[in-house]
């Protein structure tokens, strides 16, 4: 494909530098934390332009539709004012899978997975029930159709949920680096590759911290074009963690990156190194003054936001206090 031109997003990099002033800072997830009421907490929301739009909203509790709704608004305004939409639907294809997930689960259950589904995905939540319901080829790409089929086989053989979680989210990274790698955005698909090389890290160290065995971490693990192989973390199962963590640090995968000092290595600390890998690299697009690395920025950054509101609210409501909120969120994009 050819390549694109950095100067054919001018206008939109310059809206969205404008539009990056309204990104919700320290201050108001401060504002959160110390809130006196779950309903003190969401006003703070309501004072910094998220509305539910068309949808109906009970004030508090119906949080998920301020979030649900500027989450839409977001990929609206991107994918009507960008010039490849392309860029955006990379980042709308995990939620595709998601909704296949709770189709799946919901099948099983006999309920509406309405509710547990996403609304910007490449696929509309009702289109995407009716095409998994029925195992439509024509409305599934090859790859979600195959995941589609390979969960349901798994499940009724374990009848464990987890199968469709990881076999969907095996076939979602594959599918968006195949995607990616065959497009003019090499950033993107920098972006996913290295993601996903930090997704098998994190899983690699949460189940050797409970002590399961290697087939385990080999059913999860992601094949990733000139990340980490398979062999790797097989070498390093049986090896302690500042021995992983020397490994990690010296492959150049975490270049210009503060990881953790091996001698004291564990899973938050490499929790919160994969983290602010995630961080530096949407801080990189964003110091880009004008190219499509901008318009996903800040569409990576808004992704980020929503995440810890969703964070802070529900613990909000479930009575964790300040102290505890501000632990459990992560605001390096900020």
């Amino acid at each position: 494909m050819p390549k694109y031109k950095d100067t054919d997003y001018l206008h939109i990099s310059a809206r969205i530098k404008m539009l990056e002033s309204s990104l919700l800072g320290k201050d108001a997830f401060e504002k959160i934390a110390e809130a006196r009421s779950f309903e003190e907490a969401v006003q703070v929301l309501l004072e910094r332009g998220y509305d539910s739009g068309e949808n109906e909203f009970n004030f508090p509790y119906d949080y998920e539709v301020l979030l649900e709704e500027e989450q839409r608004s977001v990929y609206r305004f991107l994918s009507e004012n960008i010039n490849d939409i392309s860029i955006v639907d990379f980042f709308r294809v995990p939620y595709d899978y998601q909704n296949i997930k709770a189709v799946l689960k919901a099948e099983h259950l006999g309920i509406s997975p309405l509710r547990m589904m996403f609304s910007v995905g490449t696929v509309s939540k009702e289109e995407m029930v009716k095409a998994v319901t029925n195992r439509d080829r024509t409305v599934l790409s090859e790859g979600m159709f195959a995941a589609v089929e390979n969960a349901v086989d798994a499940f009724s053989v374990n009848r464990d949920p987890r199968d469709i979680d990881i076999i969907c989210d095996k076939a979602c990274f594959e599918n968006i680096l195949a995607l990616s790698q065959k497009s003019p955005y090499d950033f993107i698909f920098d972006f996913y590759r290295k993601k996903t090389n930090l997704l098998n890290i994190s899983a690699f160290m949460r189940l050797k911290e409970i002590k399961k065995e290697i087939r385990f971490f080999q059913k999860v693990f992601i094949p990733v074009p000139g990340g980490f192989p398979l062999d790797f973390f097989v070498k390093m199962y049986d090896k302690p963690v500042s021995e992983f963590a020397e490994e990690l640090s010296g492959s150049g995968f975490f270049s210009g990156e503060s990881l953790f000092s091996s001698a004291s290595a564990d899973i938050q600390a490499v929790e919160t190194a994969v983290e602010n890998c995630i961080y530096n690299m949407i801080t990189v697009f964003r110091s880009v003054p004008f190219g499509p690395q901008v318009p996903v920025s800040y569409l990576l950054a808004k992704e980020e936001e929503i995440k810890n509101l969703r964070v802070a609210l529900s613990a909000k409501l479930a009575g964790v206090s300040s102290s505890g909120i501000r632990e459990r969120l992560r605001l390096g994009y900020v």
